[in-house]
C-alpha cells in the first residue's frame, strides 16, 4: 500500500516538462505528416534524415531533441530529491522556475528564434539546473 504522506511535489514540475515535451512530439509529428502530404518533403527523407527539410520543421525537430538533452539532468535531480526526501521549498521553487524558463526557451525558439535571446534563456536554465544540483548535493553531503 502506498504511503500517502509522501511529498510528491517535486515530481509535478518534472511531469509538467515531460508533458510539454510529449505535446511537442505530437506537434512535430503533425508537422512532418503535413509536410509529406503537401509534398514539401519526401517520406524517404526520414530514412536517414538526409536532404533538405522545411525550416520550420527543422527548427521543431531540433527543439524536441533539445528538450531531451539538458532536461535529462533536470529529471534526474527531481527523482533524486524525491527518493531521498531532500527536496524542500527551495528545490521546488527552482524546479518550477526551471520549467518556466524552459517554456520561455520553447516560445523563443519556436516563434521569433532570436539566437541571442534563446542563448540567454538557455544559460539561465543551465544556472538554475546547476543550483538544483548544488542544493541537493549540499543537503546530501551533510547526511554523511
Amino acid at each position: 500500500m502506498a504511503d500517502h504522506t509522501m511529498d510528491l511535489s517535486i515530481l509535478y514540475p518534472a511531469s509538467a516538462l515531460a508533458l510539454w515535451t510529449l505535446l511537442l512530439y505530437i506537434v512535430m509529428g503533425l508537422m512532418r505528416s503535413g509536410a509529406v502530404s503537401r509534398r514539401e518533403i519526401s517520406i524517404k527523407f526520414f530514412r536517414a534524415y538526409n536532404g533538405d527539410e522545411p525550416e520550420q520543421l527543422k527548427v521543431m525537430s531540433r527543439h524536441v531533441i533539445n528538450l531531451l538533452e539538458m532536461p535529462l539532468l533536470f529529471y534526474v535531480i527531481c527523482i533524486f530529491a524525491f527518493i531521498t526526501g531532500l527536496g524542500g521549498t527551495a528545490m521546488l521553487a527552482l524546479a518550477w522556475t526551471y520549467v518556466g524558463v524552459r517554456l520561455i526557451h520553447s516560445g523563443i525558439h519556436l516563434t521569433i528564434n532570436n539566437v541571442l535571446y534563446r542563448f540567454r534563456v538557455f544559460i539561465l536554465s543551465w544556472a538554475i539546473l546547476v543550483a538544483m544540483w548544488v542544493l541537493w548535493l549540499s543537503k546530501a553531503m551533510t547526511l554523511n
